[in-house]
């Protein structure tokens, strides 16, 4: 079992997010504008938390958790994966995800925050060991062979 993730503060949205909201924590005179801007903060966080996925791999399966929602867990049989595209979207900040085509049809995206770019290269590479199809011609720049 090989486990690609790096940890979760060497992450720079990380930082952002609770720089972000120190704000609220230290506004004391205005109650309800500290109040209002620590559930701005919460809601910023819970939706931005999604992002901050890593993957383990085994020789039967793929398992992408969340360093954020630990309890959010999903599972990929191998032989069920016929192909793994990566992708980084053009001014996202630099997060590559990973959407799958299983025999039930494509998945939705796991943006993989918690992966490295060197992490990344090796999770292809035993990718292909397992015979899955892969594709990574849109990141090819940020990963070295």
């Amino acid at each position: 079992m090989e486990t690609y993730r790096m940890p979760i503060w060497q992450e720079y949205t990380f930082w952002m997010l609770i720089l972000w909201s120190a704000p609220g924590f230290i506004i004391l005179g205005i109650h309800i504008f500290t109040i209002s801007y620590i559930f701005l903060a919460l809601c910023v966080f819970a939706i931005k938390g999604r992002e901050f996925n890593y993957a383990i791999l085994t020789k039967d399966k793929l398992i992408l958790k969340n360093g954020v929602f630990i309890w959010k867990r999903t599972e990929f049989n191998i032989v069920d994966i016929e192909h793994i595209g990566f992708d980084r979207p053009v001014g996202f900040g630099g997060c590559i995800y990973a959407k799958l085509l299983t025999s039930q049809g494509w998945s939705r995206r796991y943006y993989l925050r918690l992966v490295s770019y060197k992490q990344i290269a090796k999770l292809v590479k035993d990718l292909k060991k397992l015979d899955v199809a892969v594709d990574t011609r849109n990141i090819s720049q940020f990963i070295k062979k």
